[in-house]
């Protein structure tokens, strides 16, 4: 991995992303919701293909108001 052109090593060993999204989808429904935005997510992308320890949380909250 080349750091600013130099030889060098990513300063990222893992990653813990938490997510809380309000929604008034069902389990099931939320599962793939969450599931589909990683999926397409250029950052989960960049660190799952990488080989950081990438993991996330996610919280579906009920839509207030």
């Amino acid at each position: 991995m080349l750091v600013y052109g130099e030889q060098g090593i990513s300063n990222f060993r893992d990653v813990n992303v938490s997510v809380s999204v309000e929604t008034n989808l069902s389990g099931e429904d939320f599962a793939q919701f969450t599931s589909e935005i990683e999926r397409r997510c250029p950052i989960t992308t960049l660190f799952r293909g990488s080989g950081v320890d990438y993991k996330t949380s996610w919280t579906n909250l009920p839509v207030s108001g």
